[in-house]
């Protein structure tokens, strides 16, 4: 996650009390030194939550430029509106995010789709669930939300294929993964790719992650305290770093 600028240590959801990252794997918690760490570690694409843009609207657009030419990036900036997106338009190797978080409304997508001269294959949808609820303003639930998209994408023939749910709950508390969630989301979303974030601790949660029927994991807390190594990654098959 970039706050202020800085690379930070996520914990909970609790924005206000996020500190610089302390890692193993990078002395400093500049994103763009980060970036560079992941790079020479192997790793073929990460994930960051811009939350000067989440938060205040404020995305930090030269950071995001810099790590793009460093390696690919799958990034949520808060986008609320089209502008905001253009505003990622021309970054390199970049898949956007859109996060429920700041979703304007559900049809978000389709609007974006005919207003043209953006790149469909290069979106991900983000669901941001915190206490078991869905983080949004347009006042559904977890399951509501979903049922709703879904139609929202056939309807306009979106072929949004992969999507990342969060739970901030259990980001950077090593808990584990929340399975039951996991499990119910890939039996309301089985044709979509599930890339699941919060609380995995070891290469023995991402292993239960992959029986569960999730496509991909994104690893933080874990990964710069040295619980997990990029070569236990690769030692148990999970090559795709």
């Amino acid at each position: 996650d970039i706050k202020n600028g800085r690379a930070v240590a996520a914990k909970k959801g609790e924005r206000d009390r996020y500190k610089p990252l302390d890692s193993v794997i990078c002395k400093s918690s500049c994103p763009v030194k980060l970036a560079e760490s992941y790079k020479n570690l192997g790793f073929s694409m990460i994930y960051a939550a811009d939350l000067d843009g989440i938060l205040y609207s404020k995305p930090n657009i030269e950071i995001l430029k810099k790590i793009s030419g460093i390696i690919p990036l799958a990034t949520d900036t808060g986008a609320r509106c089209r502008e905001d997106v253009l505003l990622l338009k021309n970054l390199k190797n970049t898949k956007i995010v859109i996060g429920t978080e700041t979703l304007p409304a559900i049809d978000f997508l389709h609007d974006l789709n005919e207003s043209g001269n953006l790149n469909f294959n290069n979106f991900i949808l983000s669901i941001d669930i915190k206490d078991e609820k869905l983080l949004n303003n347009l006042d559904l639930d977890l399951w509501e939300f979903i049922e709703k998209f879904e139609k929202e994408l056939v309807k306009n023939k979106i072929k949004t294929r992969e999507i990342i749910a969060i739970d901030l709950s259990q980001v950077g508390t090593s808990k584990g993964p929340n399975l039951v969630l996991c499990k119910k989301l890939k039996e309301k979303l089985n044709n979509k790719k599930i890339i699941y974030g919060g609380g995995v601790r070891n290469i023995s949660d991402i292993r239960e992650l992959k029986d569960a029927g999730i496509y991909g994991v994104l690893i933080g807390t874990a990964l710069h305290s040295g619980k997990i190594t990029v070569d236990d990654l690769k030692s148990q098959g999970f090559a795709e770093v």
